[in-house]
């Protein structure tokens, strides 16, 4: 019997492998690829753009910088 973990994906022979076998399978496994969900692989590039903008937004918000502050100080 082979079961697929998600597309893409299959398990290997559970006559094969012990219970410790399949946890160091998944675990090599790649996190959150955009396969497991059945996305393309450059899928995970516009998110990974946006959550990258997001996280210098707010770093930029908590400094108190700003690409158009024209000069002021951080307390203005």
């Amino acid at each position: 019997m082979q079961l697929t973990l998600a597309p893409g994906f299959r398990s290997p022979d559970p006559m094969k492998l012990q219970r410790n076998d399949y946890i160091q399978y998944v675990d090599t496994l790649p996190p959150e690829a955009p396969q497991m969900f059945g996305l393309h692989s450059n899928a995970e590039i516009g998110y990974l753009t946006s959550q990258g903008e997001t996280l210098f937004g707010t770093i930029l918000q908590c400094s108190g910088g700003s690409a158009s502050s024209g000069g002021k100080g951080r307390d203005a």
